[in-house]
């Protein structure tokens, strides 16, 4: 059963794909926005998605993991973690013109 905080956590990554996917197919946005600024929308929205995505997994019920797949769990969401972050920083590094 879905808590109404996961429910929440649903909604939220669904907002965040269809504002990749909006923006990604929309001319009129993308004609209107430099491309830098373009490249740096794209880079924010997908460390948004990577990070929700940890968050969701950290709230899903995990009780009945052993010790070997909760130590794997955590390794793939450490990996998850370093990739939004890397991605956060190249946003930076382009909003400062240093890509």
């Amino acid at each position: 059963m879905k808590t109404p905080e996961m429910l929440d956590m649903a909604i939220a990554r669904h907002l965040i794909e269809v504002m990749l996917e909006r923006y990604t197919s929309d001319d009129a946005f993308q004609t209107n926005v430099a491309v830098q600024d373009r490249k740096v929308v794209h880079k924010s929205l997908e460390s948004s998605r990577l990070l929700m995505g940890v968050a969701h997994q950290l709230m899903a019920q995990t009780e009945s993991l052993t010790p070997r797949d909760s130590a794997e769990r955590l390794k793939t969401l450490l990996e998850e973690i370093k990739t939004a972050a890397r991605t956060a920083y190249q946003a930076g590094l382009l909003l400062t013109g240093r890509d």
